[in-house]
């Protein structure tokens, strides 16, 4: 019987345990064609000031107000333009996409003018949300 070099092995392993980390932890871009349709869930953030008709209708999300998972999926998700994670997703990531949800709910029912999509504000910086669960969107 023939064994694997132990060199391959811990390449092999490595690449391994590098997958399976970024499907549990999330990421910031996936390939993965099992994370496609009702099984993946995104959030992108592009920084963008809310135009001017719609500015006073606007209800951000504020940076400094999230909890540190919160934080950190908005951090990975300005970093990289996109943040995605294949369900189920983490309790962060679902806290974070319904805090978006509630946002734009409340930007709506305070106007009529509102837009559909939702901001975050991180240091004085806007970044306009494009964010869907499944096939829905959430943001955009």
């Amino acid at each position: 019987m023939r064994r694997r070099s132990s060199s391959t092995r811990r390449q092999f392993l490595g690449a391994s345990a590098a997958v399976l980390a970024g499907g549990l932890a999330g990421c910031a871009a996936t390939d993965d064609p099992a994370c496609e349709g009702a099984d993946r869930s995104s959030v992108a953030a592009e920084r963008a000031t809310p135009p001017a008709a719609v500015r006073e209708a606007v209800v951000p999300i504020h940076f400094d107000e999230l909890s540190d998972g919160e934080k950190d999926v908005a951090a990975k998700a300005i970093r990289s333009d996109e943040y995605v994670e294949c369900a189920p997703v983490s309790d962060a990531f679902e806290s974070f996409l319904d805090r978006i949800g509630d946002h734009r709910e409340r930007q709506h029912e305070e106007s009529d003018d509102a837009p559909d999509t939702v901001y975050l504000v991180r240091e004085r910086s806007y970044y306009a949300l494009d964010a869907s669960v499944g096939e829905e969107t959430v943001s955009w």
